[in-house]
């Protein structure tokens, strides 16, 4: 994914009407919950950390998620370097992710 993104790919063209980013950021909130496989949402994870990393948007040319104070996306072309963990919180859940090497939050959703 990274190689064909740095060639140009572009991560938010339209495929039969369907906007790429934003079907594969509605699959990540919608597996969070429902898919009971962890590997495979880990493929899922990764896929949607570069293609935001390589200028990924949802409506308005908004990231989605919350990128703590001195980050942007682009940290996220090296996807291999984070990881995230759900926090289970009252009728909802928090994504927190999070730099492997040092546990420090980069961002939420």
């Amino acid at each position: 994914m990274r190689k064909l993104l740095e060639c140009g790919g572009d991560p938010n063209i339209n495929i039969d009407g369907e906007h790429w980013f934003s079907y594969v950021d509605f699959k990540i909130v919608f597996d969070v919950v429902e898919l009971n496989n962890k590997r495979l949402f880990d493929i899922e994870f990764k896929v949607w950390l570069v293609m935001m990393g390589y200028g990924g948007y949802i409506k308005d040319h908004e990231c989605p998620v919350k990128m703590n104070t001195g980050y942007t996306p682009e940290i996220f072309k090296r996807f291999e370097d984070f990881d995230y963990r759900i926090e289970h919180i009252p009728n909802d859940w928090i994504m927190h992710i999070y730099r492997k090497s040092n546990g420090e939050e980069v961002a939420t959703l």
